[in-house]
């Protein structure tokens, strides 16, 4: 029988790959539609878009909230692989010595209040963002030097 927790984070590990997996797919997908755009003659044609973008994103929004959720909720409850930051045993190394002096201490109340207060903030200022447009100044901005400077479009 495998432990809740070992669970819980396989399939936070599932879930952050396949996401991971279909957004690089969308961004593959839409460069090789675009650039049989272009093959074709359309030379005006723009590859990434804000609209094409956010039609991509559109499909993936459940699974990319449903991950978020999922990794802020083990983040919350403390869930953590506890082999991750142990070293491994080399010849003439002491590995539970190395240990010692590498994992540091747990965070304590304070440390994840303070932790989770930023992240709130970070969500709430990244929003604000959104909403304020600034999304769309950094979109087009990063497609002009994509398209313009480095020529992908």
């Amino acid at each position: 029988m495998m432990k809740p927790k070992k669970l819980y984070l396989i399939i936070e590990s599932a879930l952050l790959a396949l996401t991971a997996g279909l957004l690089a797919a969308a961004a593959v997908r839409m460069y090789v539609h675009g650039a049989a755009q272009i093959a074709s003659g359309d030379l005006f044609y723009y590859i990434y878009t804000r609209e094409k973008v956010g039609a991509a994103l559109l499909h993936l929004l459940p699974l990319i909230c449903a991950t978020a959720v999922f990794t802020v909720a083990g983040w919350v409850l403390g869930i953590r692989d506890e082999s991750a930051g142990k070293l491994v045993a080399m010849d003439g190394i002491d590995a539970k010595e190395s240990v010692k002096k590498a994992v540091p201490k747990k965070t304590g109340r304070r440390e994840r209040i303070l932790q989770s207060t930023i992240l709130i903030l970070a969500i709430v200022l990244i929003l604000l963002g959104i909403w304020n447009g600034g999304m769309g100044d950094v979109f087009d901005k990063g497609a002009a030097i994509c398209t313009e400077c480095v020529g992908l479009g």
